[in-house]
């Protein structure tokens, strides 16, 4: 729960220095989905309990919460922080592999 906190909170003052000119979609809740056949032009930052990215994000993802699946067509970069965190479909801004972090 304390990781959980951090991670939000770490998340929140990222949201803070966000320069006013980048287009963003921010958005917050207990839930969150991207259906599947909506599209994010720019980038996509997101805090939920549950977060489901189904859709096309055409622009960088920043995602924290305590679940999150993401089947969504990503062209940017994606960092997401969650207690369990499926990535099914391929990020094609990644300029690194998937890392899997946990406390041990």
């Amino acid at each position: 729960m304390k990781k959980t906190l951090a991670l939000l909170g770490i998340f929140a003052l990222t949201l803070m220095t966000i320069t006013p000119a980048s287009a963003a979609t921010i958005r917050a809740g207990e839930e969150y989905t991207l259906g599947d056949q909506e599209v994010i032009t720019d980038n996509l930052y997101v805090t939920a309990g549950s977060i489901i990215l189904s859709g096309r994000v055409r622009g960088d993802t920043l995602a924290a919460g305590g679940r999150i699946l993401s089947q969504s067509a990503i062209s940017g970069d994606a960092l997401f922080a969650g207690g369990t965190v499926d990535i099914l479909e391929a990020v094609s801004g990644a300029r690194e592999k998937v890392r899997h972090l946990d406390g041990s």
